[in-house]
């Protein structure tokens, strides 16, 4: 099911993550240890489980770590030993399907280290929010915003991001929202934040669609980034300005 964005500082000691690793047999040579294996947090520490794996005590027999959330992405990541994994996916067009991954890599771990291995994640989506902007909205219920023409599929690979697949698609928010229509009012939850693609686009129809019927629409162009918070502020001339902001992720 749809989860809200994640935006804590680091990831609850109740979620569990997954995990690859590939090990270096010091001449170059990869062979994977650890193949999508779940790691959660038991008796106080990050670990895989049932099985445990141990440091080769050698420092040229390095291993490169790549993990994400959520786990049930599985299915559409590849990975050969000695390259970075990658995801093949397809943005669900309706919001209340789509869902935020996050990932990490630590490549060339030494083989005879003796303390922790750090995973630090970054979310591979642009998030994409709206507001009413400055010249406000007539008040009513919004039935659902629409954007058209952006590209929906690509591979990610870890460590380097997107590469975009050639089809684009409509994306839908439906939040059932009674707004005033006064300036800077959220016009949905956090729970209806559009998980975006990276991309670069232009000419993108946007349509704002009221219960009753009244619909406002305009074309939008620009540059979304991963990691980063896109809230575009709707008025009655329907886009008169957009607010970013760059997330900092664990």
């Amino acid at each position: 099911s749809r989860a809200t964005p994640i935006t804590d500082a680091s990831l609850s000691t109740s979620n569990t993550f997954n995990l690859i690793a590939d090990q270096n047999d010091g001449t170059g040579n990869y062979s994977t240890l650890i193949d999508k294996e779940a790691v959660s947090f038991t008796n106080n520490i990050w670990q895989t489980t049932p099985s445990h794996y141990y440091w080769s005590g050698i420092a040229n027999k390095t291993v490169n770590f790549y993990a994400y959330y959520p786990t049930n992405i599985s299915t559409n990541i590849t990975h050969s030993a000695g390259s970075a994994p990658t995801l093949l996916y397809t943005v669900p067009s309706d919001a209340s399907n789509q869902i935020d991954i996050i990932t990490a890599i630590n490549p060339n771990v030494s083989g005879s280290t003796a303390t922790s291995t750090p995973l630090t994640f970054n979310h591979i989506f642009a998030a994409v929010k709206f507001a009413v902007g400055t010249s406000g909205l007539p008040s009513g219920t919004i039935k659902s915003i629409t954007i058209n023409g952006i590209k929906n599929s690509g591979t990610y690979t870890f460590g380097s991001g997107w590469t975009l697949g050639s089809t684009t698609s409509s994306f839908t928010v439906s939040p059932s929202t009674t707004i005033n229509g006064t300036s800077g009012e959220n016009i949905a939850s956090d729970d209806f934040t559009l998980m975006m693609i990276p991309q670069i686009f232009s000419n993108a129809d946007v349509s704002l669609v009221y219960n009753n019927g009244t619909t406002f629409s305009a074309k939008i162009s620009g540059t979304w980034n991963a990691g980063g918070v896109y809230t575009y502020k709707l008025s009655k001339t329907i886009i008169s300005d957009f607010t970013e902001k760059v997330n900092t992720f664990f």
